[in-house]
């Protein structure tokens, strides 16, 4: 027995069980880890693409801001439509300025060749926001849907526009088309 007790007290090695458990605990462990390393890796994906989405539709705003900025609300020339609840696809404003219109008439009347139109067409294959002949630059990963435009309320004389921009989200294992509503309200002066 004492022979017996003083072999199992200096054993230098593992048993099989201890060895079995030792990489039961650490697959159990290793395998939580990567979880955790992998949903941070998609929560990182997610918000760089949603940074880059706030920020195209801030540059988008912010141009059509710089437009609207020195502009009195009667020199915005609203496309006509039928349905009032429908978006305006398109804004002209006159000169800026009467002083900038060659075609300046004592009677105020809106100069017809100096006006730049805001509006939301057709630019190749995909939808942008154009201003004057100009596209606004965009992103080839972000598409302005059909349905954004443009509100005018006379009475407040506001201009609100509604964009709504698609994108595919390939941070999950489906690619999903994700569709986002950006609003911005708009006074001119």
């Amino acid at each position: 027995m004492f022979k017996l007790k003083k072999q199992l007290r200096n054993q230098n090695g593992l048993s099989l069980i201890e060895l079995l458990a030792t990489i039961v605990l650490l697959s159990i462990i290793s395998l939580f880890v990567f979880s955790m390393f992998t949903s941070s890796i998609n929560t990182y994906r997610t918000n760089q693409l949603n940074t880059q989405l706030r920020s195209h539709a801030d540059l988008l705003f912010l141009q059509v801001n710089n437009e609207l900025a020195s502009v009195h609300f009667d020199q915005i020339k609203e496309a006509s439509t039928t349905d009032s609840q429908q978006l305006l696809k398109k804004l002209t404003i006159s000169s800026a300025s009467y002083k900038d219109c060659p075609k300046y008439d004592q009677s105020n009347n809106l100069c017809k060749d100096n006006a730049i139109a805001i509006e939301l067409k057709k630019v190749g294959n995909k939808n942008a926001l154009v201003i004057g002949t100009q596209p606004l630059i965009t992103d080839t990963k972000f598409e302005i849907k059909d349905s954004s435009g443009f509100k005018v309320d006379s009475q407040t004389k506001l201009i609100e526009l509604i964009l709504i921009i698609t994108y595919q989200d390939t941070t999950s294992r489906k690619s999903q088309t994700k569709e986002v509503k950006f609003t911005q309200t708009f006074q001119p002066i």
